[in-house]
């Protein structure tokens, strides 16, 4: 039996390690079929005395909601021991606490182990997350404690996947549906500029719902793997949507509305309706 621990004190991953065998929970556990939204982060962390412990991290949300449901993290320990790598499997809850003002919020993930009190916490910076000390302080440190976003994400209802994103839909008139991994849309082709809002899934798992804002909000039908039909009121199809590979991002000019911020010589947009932060270069 050996115990590991990263090579920052105040951040401490302990882990008993009795065999290289790993047993895979059910993931995600839930009681009754919802809508299950799936997005993984990776990395390497420090190790007091290993090369390192590559991470993936997988958080599972309700993709109606957005409530946080249930992790799984992978943790695998570099030539661990005589017989070269050791991977830990591990579920639990987890939290998202915000403090501060809007635009200028501290977001921050607690990580609850089912089979531990410890509490682990990240703090979510665009498309990373960094490991905090234990009383949720950065770590002062020239090691990388960042985990990175996966560049897709998955919605699951039961064992079977029906959307991913990114994805692209588009029709012969030129209509088209860019879904976007970090929550976002952009749809054009409907009207005559394009709309950009944040994208959810219904209670039942079967439309995707777009929310423009200004109370504009589109429903389209989950037909199959690779095709949306746009549902009017009465849920009648109006329009379908196919699945375009490969992907490639709508890339037309959006007009957005948010709060910009500079500091320490990089500027940030925050747009007001997803709460996603851009990078704005310096020209």
């Amino acid at each position: 039996m050996k115990l590991r621990i990263l090579g920052v004190a105040t951040a401490v991953l302990v882990v008993v390690a009795a065999c290289a065998k790993t047993v895979e929970p059910p993931f995600p556990d839930v009681s009754q079929p919802i809508p299950v939204l799936l997005t993984t982060y990776s990395g390497t962390l420090p190790c007091a005395d290993c090369p390192g412990i590559v991470v993936e991290l997988t958080l599972a949300t309700d993709a109606h909601t957005g409530e946080p449901i249930q992790y799984r993290e992978h943790r695998t320990y570099l030539e661990a021991d005589e017989n070269g790598d050791v991977t830990v499997v591990e579920t639990g809850t987890w939290e998202i606490h915000r403090t501060g003002e809007p635009f200028s919020e501290r977001v921050v993930y607690h990580l609850r182990p089912d089979q531990s009190t410890v509490v682990f916490r990240y703090r979510a910076i665009t498309n990373t997350l960094r490991l905090l000390d234990q009383t949720g302080n950065d770590i002062e440190s020239l090691l990388n404690y960042a985990l990175v976003r996966s560049d897709t994400v998955h919605i699951l209802l039961g064992d079977h996947a029906i959307i991913s994103a990114p994805a692209l839909y588009g029709d012969s008139t030129g209509a088209a549906l860019d879904v976007r991994s970090d929550g976002s849309f952009v749809l054009r082709g409907i009207i005559p500029r394009p709309l950009f809002g944040k994208w959810s899934v219904s209670e039942r798992g079967d439309t995707l719902l777009l929310d423009a804002g200004c109370g504009n909000l589109y429903r389209l039908g989950l037909s199959d793997d690779s095709t949306l039909v746009m549902l009017d009121e009465n849920d009648e199809v109006t329009q379908s949507l196919d699945l375009r590979s490969p992907y490639e991002p709508i890339d037309d000019t959006l007009r957005l509305m948010g709060m910009y911020s500079y500091f320490a010589d990089a500027g940030w947009f925050t747009e007001c309706h997803t709460g996603n932060r851009y990078p704005v270069a310096q020209l």
